[in-house]
């Protein structure tokens, strides 16, 4: 008894320090403390399928990110055009006749169009055809009769659009595309934060079950004995009925109660195998300090919070995107400013024909009628709206979260005192007692309470510290710090 008595009052927490430098000193201090969590995250990486799926997660996120840049760059097409037609007779009044007025072309072209930064949009192709035209019989003078000629055609385009507004679309266009890659990492780290935190959640619970089992079998086997003792008695006429009862019932309780921890920790060593491919140990976690929370790197992260906190990035990129996507609604419901030329040069190549044509076009284009009163722009604007709504209550979300974590650690750290005064305690009524029953003058079952009592009163100290250990966590992923990194920044995590 006195053995697992000293196991268990090893037990303390380590809080992590802010430094005059900013840094966060977390790694030694949680790492170092918690024996047995570095193997948890390595396995975590290694086996754990949400680990992989999460990787998998971003790396999709990453290839549709670059797919979707292309919106801003350059839209280039290449073609291999080709064709012809064939008017076999063709009549006309007065007896003029045309048979078999054939043309056959073929040629490639390549177009380009890019969204400016002005919001306009520079367009222009270049095509290259050679076409095969002839007429076989004619009675028409102005299309005589022709065995056929090649001619080799070259036509250059070029035109500009320019929305008359003040709204930027490329800006909009680029913010809608980095937008979703930033939603995709926050969501990521989030992710992967939350896994850390299971696996830590998962290693001290393997710990308190163990603890709770370790526990449990101490009091039973001081339960057994004590009926023993009773029973043996109660033929002598020492105990009653009901004593020798409520004795037994005792027992049986305890044995019910260790049933059921050794199926809690069962499960939890079950589902630690499945997860992290790690065989659990019948070692109970022995040894973490205790620190005072440094109200200093508290005030830091609460000051930072509304640029790193993940929830809040989220929340802004969703409001900005949505005020891009009303941007891009209201495109089409603007006048056009428009620009173009065109150049072609005709070539005969078994003859001296030469053509070639020079036009320039300006002009101003008005938004079709159905676009202006869009029902789209509407429903963007909406969300906009709804969107911009969200953020101001994830903000302050966000900051009652943060606030409730760090009250709730400085409430079991003060629980942390009193639990330690209750052990204290705890220890000078069991040498007491034990005293007492050196002497005659206690009885074991008065020992065997006190022993009790010392136990669950170390109990609550492990349980609590454990609690404090999550909540720490909690409080770094909200406050949008990488948890593996922080706490394994040399280790392969892809």
């Amino acid at each position: 008894m006195k053995k697992i008595l000293i196991l268990l009052s090893l037990f303390i927490l380590t809080l992590p320090v802010y430094s005059e430098t900013g840094d966060f000193q977390t790694q030694t201090d949680i790492l170092e403390n918690i024996p047995g969590l570095s193997a948890f995250l390595k396995a975590m990486v290694k086996n754990h399928p949400a680990y992989a799926a999460n990787q998998e997660y971003l790396n999709r996120s990453d290839f549709e990110y670059k797919n979707s840049k292309s919106s801003v760059f350059p839209e280039l097409n290449f073609n291999l055009t080709g064709g012809g037609s064939d008017n076999f007779n063709t009549r006309y009044a007065e007896g003029i006749e045309i048979k078999n007025n054939y043309t056959y072309y073929a040629g490639p072209e390549i177009s380009f169009s890019q969204l400016l930064p002005s919001s306009g949009t520079l367009s222009g192709s270049v095509s290259d055809s050679i076409s095969y035209s002839g007429i076989e019989e004619s009675t028409y003078p102005s299309y005589p009769q022709s065995d056929g000629e090649y001619i080799n055609s070259l036509d250059l385009g070029l035109s500009f659009t320019q929305p008359l507004t003040t709204d930027n679309i490329y800006k909009a266009s680029e913010t809608l595309v980095s937008n979703s890659f930033k939603i995709s990492e926050a969501g990521y780290l989030n992710n992967r934060n939350l896994l850390v935190i299971k696996a830590a959640n998962d290693y001290l619970n393997q710990s308190i079950t163990g603890y709770q089992v370790t526990l449990i079998k101490s009091r039973l086997e001081g339960y057994r004995e004590e009926y023993r003792k009773i029973e043996r008695e109660f033929e002598l006429g020492y105990w009653t009925k009901s004593q020798l009862n409520s004795a037994k019932a005792a027992m049986l309780q305890s044995e019910t109660d260790l049933l059921k921890a050794e199926r809690s920790r069962n499960l939890i060593r079950q589902q630690i195998l499945n997860l992290y491919g790690i065989e659990s140990s019948d070692k109970v976690l022995d040894q973490i300090s205790l620190l005072e929370i440094n109200d200093s790197e508290i005030a830091l992260l609460e000051k930072n919070l509304h640029e790193s906190s993940p929830d809040i990035k989220v929340a802004k990129l969703t409001y900005s995107s949505a005020e891009s996507n009303t941007v891009l609604e209201k495109k089409d419901r603007h006048f056009n400013l428009n620009a173009s030329a065109e150049y072609s040069v005709d070539n005969g190549i078994d003859n001296d024909y030469a053509a070639d044509t020079l036009s320039f076009t300006l002009s101003m284009s008005a938004p079709p009628i159905r676009k202006w009163n869009s029902s789209g722009q509407k429903a963007a604007e909406s969300e906009a709206e709804r969107a911009g709504y969200l953020l101001d209550e994830q903000i302050k979300s966000t900051i009652a979260e943060f606030q409730a974590l760090t009250d709730s650690i400085r409430v079991n750290v003060r629980l942390d005192e009193i639990y330690i005064l209750q052990v204290e305690t705890a220890e000078f009524e069991l040498e007491k007692t034990e005293a007492e029953f050196s002497l005659g003058t206690a009885t074991r079952k008065e020992l065997f309470e006190t022993q009790i009592n010392l136990e669950n009163a170390k109990l609550s100290v492990f349980s609590n510290r454990a609690e404090i250990i999550k909540t720490m966590l909690e409080i770094y992923k909200i406050s949008g710090l990488d948890l593996l990194e922080m706490l394994e920044p040399d280790m392969e995590k892809n």
